[in-house]
């Protein structure tokens, strides 16, 4: 028990000083390549996960920004792209609303197939000025 609560005190601090990085991150003056780079390899490290993708609005159209991990989730970006995946992100756009897709299913907001995927895929929309302007997408 005593290591338990050991681990749950170093997982806590992790994420601290994580959140910590990427707020002194967002108000410096850093170029948004590197920022998205810090961001996405930031959230993928700190939970443990396979990969990631940023989207972002380029002309009104989402596109992928940067990726890691995607040899290791066993896609490609042409997957990434496949009309039902898209429109998973796009709703997530949409909506302003976080949402998680299990494996090789199905959202509970979009009913086609948008996880294309033998992992859970958190998406959360990148909110600037109050307006979602991308996709944070986590295997």
């Amino acid at each position: 028990m005593r290591e338990d609560r050991k681990v749950a005190e170093e997982t806590k601090r992790t994420i601290q000083d994580w959140v910590t990085h990427i707020t002194e991150l967002s108000r410096s003056k850093v170029p948004p390549p590197e920022y998205f780079r810090e961001l996405l390899d930031g959230v993928v490290r700190t939970l443990a996960a396979r990969g990631g993708v940023i989207w972002l609005l380029d002309y009104g159209k989402l596109r992928v920004q940067y990726h890691t991990g995607l040899e290791s989730v066993g896609i490609s970006e042409n997957i990434l792209r496949e009309p039902d995946h898209v429109q998973l992100v796009e709703t997530i756009l949409a909506t302003g609303t976080a949402s998680s897709t299990p494996p090789r299913s199905a959202s509970q907001i979009v009913q086609s197939q948008g996880n294309p995927t033998d992992f859970l895929v958190l998406l959360c929309p990148l909110i600037h000025a109050y307006e979602p302007r991308g996709v944070v997408e986590v295997f």
